[in-house]
Formats: C-alpha cells, sequence, structure tokens
C-alpha cells in the first residue's frame, strides 16, 4: 500500500502547492479499495473544496493491490504537509 500512496505523492503535492493556504498542514483521506485494487470512492476533509476535490481525485485514479480477502478495505491516511 506503502508503494502506491507514495507514487500518488507527485499529484498530491501539486494539488497542495497549487491549492493550498500557507497555513494547511493536515488532511485525511479516506478511500476504499475493491476487490481488484481499484479505488470505488474516496474523500478528503481538513482543507477546504477545491484542495480537496483534487487530493480525492488523486487517490481515485491510484491502483492498490487487491485486499487479502478478497473484498473491500477501507483506508484512512493523514497526509501531513510542510509549506516549503
Amino acid at each position: 500500500m506503502r508503494t502506491a500512496i507514495r507514487q500518488t505523492m507527485k499529484p498530491i503535492v501539486a494539488c497542495y502547492e497549487r491549492l493550498s493556504p500557507a497555513n494547511r498542514k493536515r488532511v485525511v483521506i479516506k478511500f476504499t479499495i475493491g476487490p481488484d485494487g481499484t479505488v470505488l470512492s474516496s474523500r478528503a476533509s481538513g482543507a477546504q473544496g477545491e484542495l480537496e476535490n483534487c487530493i480525492a481525485r488523486a487517490f481515485a485514479d491510484t491502483t492498490f493491490e487487491k485486499p487479502v480477502d478478497g473484498g473491500t478495505l477501507t483506508v484512512t491516511y493523514p497526509l501531513n504537509f510542510r509549506p516549503g
């Protein structure tokens, strides 16, 4: 899972740099991985409108390993940013 999240970080950082107020440091993403490893749903919180949407879209385009039990897996993952 970490490998897929690392691969998603480039578009997430681009979202942050383009859309975040300077003081925003933490966004939480909640996403559900389907039986085939695709993201069925994703939602970000802790930011405002377009930044949340941009991060959620980046996760929606990510493919993860298939869940071990063959079902779905819901993940809540914090993203901590440091303004550059």
